[in-house]
Protein backbone atom coordinates (compact mmCIF):
# COMPACT_ATOMS: atom_id res chain seq x y z
CA UNK A 1 0.00 0.00 0.00
CA UNK A 2 1.33 3.39 -0.99
CA UNK A 3 1.58 6.16 1.56
CA UNK A 4 1.82 9.42 -0.43
CA UNK A 5 2.02 11.53 2.72
CA UNK A 6 5.40 10.10 3.60
CA UNK A 7 7.78 10.86 0.80
CA UNK A 8 10.92 9.02 1.70
CA UNK A 9 13.08 7.45 4.30
CA UNK A 10 15.67 7.24 5.00
CA UNK A 11 17.98 8.58 6.11
CA UNK A 12 21.73 15.56 8.31
CA UNK A 13 24.59 16.45 9.89
CA UNK A 14 24.92 19.41 12.23
CA UNK A 15 26.82 20.67 15.11
CA UNK A 16 23.68 21.20 17.18
CA UNK A 17 20.28 19.57 17.50
CA UNK A 18 16.85 21.12 17.77
CA UNK A 19 13.71 19.72 19.36
CA UNK A 20 10.33 21.33 19.00
CA UNK A 21 8.85 23.27 21.88
CA UNK A 22 6.33 21.07 23.60
CA UNK A 23 7.88 18.01 21.96
CA UNK A 24 10.05 16.87 24.85
CA UNK A 25 8.65 13.37 24.59
CA UNK A 26 9.73 12.99 20.98
CA UNK A 27 12.24 10.27 20.12
CA UNK A 28 13.76 12.27 17.26
CA UNK A 29 15.86 15.38 16.79
CA UNK A 30 16.45 17.69 13.83
CA UNK A 31 19.93 18.13 12.38
CA UNK A 32 21.42 20.43 9.74
CA UNK A 33 24.28 19.98 7.30
CA UNK A 34 25.43 17.22 4.96
CA UNK A 35 23.89 13.75 5.36
CA UNK A 36 23.32 10.51 3.47
CA UNK A 37 19.78 9.55 2.44
CA UNK A 38 19.42 5.81 1.88
CA UNK A 39 15.76 5.68 0.83
CA UNK A 40 16.42 3.91 -2.45
CA UNK A 41 19.69 2.17 -1.53
CA UNK A 42 20.28 -1.55 -1.93
CA UNK A 43 22.59 -3.46 0.37
CA UNK A 44 25.16 -6.22 0.02
CA UNK A 45 25.85 -9.11 2.36
CA UNK A 46 28.52 -8.60 5.02
CA UNK A 47 32.13 -9.36 4.11
CA UNK A 48 33.85 -12.31 5.85
CA UNK A 49 35.53 -10.00 8.37
CA UNK A 50 32.33 -8.09 9.17
CA UNK A 51 29.49 -8.85 11.56
CA UNK A 52 26.77 -11.02 10.03
CA UNK A 53 24.29 -8.49 11.40
CA UNK A 54 25.66 -5.63 9.27
CA UNK A 55 24.93 -4.78 5.63
CA UNK A 56 26.82 -2.47 3.28
CA UNK A 57 24.31 -0.14 1.63
CA UNK A 58 25.51 1.67 -1.47
CA UNK A 59 24.54 4.73 -3.49
CA UNK A 60 22.92 6.57 -0.59
CA UNK A 61 22.35 10.11 -1.88
CA UNK A 62 24.15 13.09 -0.36
CA UNK A 63 22.03 16.11 0.66
CA UNK A 64 22.69 19.32 2.57
CA UNK A 65 20.03 20.77 4.87
CA UNK A 66 17.56 19.68 7.55
CA UNK A 67 17.20 16.00 8.40
CA UNK A 68 16.12 13.82 11.31
CA UNK A 69 17.88 11.27 13.50
CA UNK A 70 17.04 9.38 16.67
CA UNK A 71 17.11 11.58 19.78
CA UNK A 72 20.31 10.99 21.75
CA UNK A 73 20.51 11.53 25.50
CA UNK A 74 23.31 14.09 25.16
CA UNK A 75 21.45 15.82 22.29
CA UNK A 76 24.76 16.45 20.53
CA UNK A 77 24.86 13.40 18.29
CA UNK A 78 24.35 15.32 15.04
CA UNK A 79 27.69 14.99 13.26
CA UNK A 80 28.83 18.42 12.05
CA UNK A 81 29.61 18.26 8.33
CA UNK A 82 29.15 21.71 6.84
CA UNK A 83 30.60 23.82 4.03
CA UNK A 84 31.14 22.68 0.45
CA UNK A 85 30.46 19.18 -0.92
CA UNK A 86 32.30 16.71 1.36
CA UNK A 87 35.33 15.03 -0.22
CA UNK A 88 35.74 11.30 -0.87
CA UNK A 89 36.31 9.42 2.37
CA UNK A 90 34.53 11.95 4.61
CA UNK A 91 32.49 10.36 7.40
CA UNK A 92 28.83 11.39 7.38
CA UNK A 93 25.66 9.98 8.91
CA UNK A 94 22.55 8.47 7.43
CA UNK A 95 19.43 10.47 8.31
CA UNK A 96 15.73 10.61 7.51
CA UNK A 97 14.39 13.24 5.11
CA UNK A 98 11.37 13.53 2.88
CA UNK A 99 11.83 14.05 -0.85
CA UNK A 100 9.42 14.97 -3.60
CA UNK A 101 8.41 12.37 -6.15
CA UNK A 102 8.76 9.34 -3.89
CA UNK A 103 6.13 7.27 -2.08
CA UNK A 104 6.59 4.73 0.67
CA UNK A 105 5.35 1.23 -0.11
CA UNK A 106 4.53 -1.08 2.79
CA UNK A 107 5.94 -4.62 2.61
CA UNK A 108 4.21 -7.36 4.62
CA UNK A 109 6.67 -10.22 5.09
CA UNK A 110 9.56 -11.16 7.35
CA UNK A 111 12.40 -10.56 4.90
CA UNK A 112 15.57 -9.02 6.31
CA UNK A 113 16.22 -5.33 5.65
CA UNK A 114 18.91 -2.85 6.66
CA UNK A 115 18.12 -0.14 9.22
CA UNK A 116 20.26 2.81 8.10
CA UNK A 117 18.84 5.50 10.39
CA UNK A 118 21.79 7.00 12.35
CA UNK A 119 24.26 4.73 10.51
CA UNK A 120 27.86 5.73 9.81
CA UNK A 121 28.66 6.34 6.15
CA UNK A 122 31.64 7.22 3.96
CA UNK A 123 31.44 9.57 0.98
CA UNK A 124 32.19 7.75 -2.29
CA UNK A 125 34.51 8.76 -5.16
CA UNK A 126 31.30 10.11 -6.70
CA UNK A 127 30.84 12.64 -3.91
CA UNK A 128 27.09 12.84 -4.55
CA UNK A 129 26.80 9.35 -3.04
CA UNK A 130 27.87 7.54 0.12
CA UNK A 131 28.23 3.96 1.36
CA UNK A 132 26.75 3.14 4.77
CA UNK A 133 27.14 0.28 7.26
CA UNK A 134 23.65 -0.59 8.49
CA UNK A 135 22.46 -3.23 10.98
CA UNK A 136 20.13 -5.95 9.72
CA UNK A 137 16.59 -6.12 11.00
CA UNK A 138 13.24 -7.70 10.25
CA UNK A 139 9.64 -6.86 11.08
CA UNK A 140 6.20 -7.92 9.80
CA UNK A 141 5.72 -4.55 8.12
CA UNK A 142 8.45 -2.35 6.69
CA UNK A 143 8.68 0.29 3.97
CA UNK A 144 10.74 1.21 0.93
CA UNK A 145 10.77 4.28 -1.30
CA UNK A 146 9.77 4.14 -4.95
CA UNK A 147 9.21 6.62 -7.75
CA UNK A 148 7.06 4.09 -9.63
CA UNK A 149 3.62 5.76 -9.61
CA UNK A 150 1.80 2.46 -10.19
CA UNK A 151 3.94 0.42 -7.78
CA UNK A 152 4.54 -2.19 -10.50
CA UNK A 153 8.13 -2.92 -9.46
CA UNK A 154 7.99 -4.74 -6.14
CA UNK A 155 11.73 -5.53 -5.87
CA UNK A 156 11.93 -3.71 -2.56
CA UNK A 157 9.67 -6.27 -0.89
CA UNK A 158 11.29 -9.43 -2.27
CA UNK A 159 14.32 -9.48 0.02
CA UNK A 160 16.65 -9.75 -2.99
CA UNK A 161 18.39 -7.42 -2.98
CA UNK A 162 18.26 -6.38 0.68
CA UNK A 163 17.04 -2.78 0.94
CA UNK A 164 17.56 0.09 3.33
CA UNK A 165 14.29 0.41 5.19
CA UNK A 166 12.41 1.17 8.40
CA UNK A 167 9.56 -0.53 10.21
CA UNK A 168 6.13 0.82 9.24
CA UNK A 169 5.34 2.18 12.76
CA UNK A 170 8.72 3.93 12.97
CA UNK A 171 8.32 5.34 9.47
CA UNK A 172 4.90 6.77 10.40
CA UNK A 173 6.25 8.35 13.59
CA UNK A 174 9.30 9.94 12.00
CA UNK A 175 7.16 11.21 9.12
CA UNK A 176 4.82 12.90 11.60
CA UNK A 177 7.80 14.45 13.37
CA UNK A 178 9.02 15.84 10.03
CA UNK A 179 5.65 17.48 9.46
CA UNK A 180 5.35 18.93 12.98
CA UNK A 181 8.76 20.57 12.51
CA UNK A 182 7.48 22.09 9.24
CA UNK A 183 10.56 20.84 7.40
CA UNK A 184 10.61 21.14 3.61
CA UNK A 185 11.12 18.11 1.36
CA UNK A 186 14.18 17.79 -0.86
CA UNK A 187 14.12 17.43 -4.64
CA UNK A 188 15.60 13.98 -5.37
CA UNK A 189 19.04 13.69 -6.94
CA UNK A 190 18.29 12.27 -10.36
CA UNK A 191 20.77 10.36 -12.56
CA UNK A 192 22.21 12.44 -15.41
CA UNK A 193 20.30 12.23 -18.69
CA UNK A 194 21.98 10.33 -21.49
CA UNK A 195 22.98 12.52 -24.42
Amino acid sequence: MKNPVLAALVCALIGCSMTALGQNSTQYQTCMGWFALCTTATCGAPKPNESSATYTCRKCKMYNGNSVMTLQTNQTACLAVTGPQPAKGTTVQSRFAMTTGLSLVTCTNNNVWANCLDATCTVDANTHEATCKCPSQSSPQYVWGTSDPNNTKQKGCTGDPVISSESKPDADQIGEYWKTQKLLPFVPVLPPKKK
